[in-house]
């Protein structure tokens, strides 16, 4: 890997995490704590099977691989 993809991936978790912060207070305002966090899960799902599908190892994925995915996000 090159170093300016180091460098950007290490640039766009540093923004993603202090921008969650900002998000977090706005979305409270409208949201429920319990809606917030299963969006979240429901996002960091589909973005896991994002990156399998790219990664050309897109497969479906168990109803228990599911429950521990969740699991392992709580």
């Amino acid at each position: 890997m090159t170093r300016w993809r180091i460098y950007l991936g290490l640039s766009l978790t540093i923004f993603f995490w202090g921008a969650s912060f900002i998000a977090s207070k706005v979305t409270l305002r409208a949201l429920t704590p319990v809606s917030i966090t299963t969006l979240r899960f429901g996002i960091g799902l589909l973005l896991i099977i994002m990156v399998l599908v790219l990664q050309g190892k897109g497969r479906w994925i168990t109803p228990k691989e599911i429950t521990l995915l969740a699991i392992l996000g709580s």
